[in-house]
């Protein structure tokens, strides 16, 4: 829904590669990662977390252009991550970006280079859609919002 909104012009498909270029240059504003499901989603079992170290935290400002990042990082866990990459038949793209974000918090940019491997046929695919709405969207948000999520979250 909120690229239909962002996007009206475009198909369900070039949406989504127009979210991830602009994510990946930084060209959507922080209020564009706002959601009502985000307590549902942070709250289901497919996060790892940790904390970021002040070096971490300085870096990763500069990576997403943003003021300020969450004191706890958050990314899909290693076990969802590999299994949904299992279900994918796009092995160049959406494959390679969920089995490397299972390694690393990738940066926007790294996230892309691996994700240009992606067509619009991929994209017709649900759990091709579910990896990019996961791995970048949600997993962007708990890391540069202070959500009410993130707040009630302990280590």
């Amino acid at each position: 829904m909120k690229l239909e909104e962002q996007y009206k012009n475009l198909s369900k498909e070039a949406a989504y590669f127009q979210f991830l270029s602009d994510w990946a240059s930084k060209k959507l504003p922080l209020d564009f990662f706002q959601d009502s499901l985000e307590l549902k989603i942070r709250n289901l079992n497919l996060w790892e977390v940790s904390e970021r170290t002040d070096r971490n935290m300085e870096l990763e400002k500069t990576l997403f252009d943003v003021d300020s990042m969450n004191l706890i990082r958050v990314k899909l866990n290693s076990e969802f991550s590999t299994c949904l990459s299992k279900n994918t038949r796009d092995w160049d793209g959406i494959r390679r970006f969920l089995l490397a974000n299972s390694k690393y918090r990738l940066s926007p940019r790294l996230a892309l280079k691996n994700l240009s491997y992606t067509n619009e046929t991929d994209l017709k695919e649900f759990e091709n859609r579910l990896a990019i709405v996961l791995g970048v969207y949600y997993q962007t948000m708990f890391n540069i919002k202070n959500t009410v999520a993130n707040n009630g979250y302990n280590l």
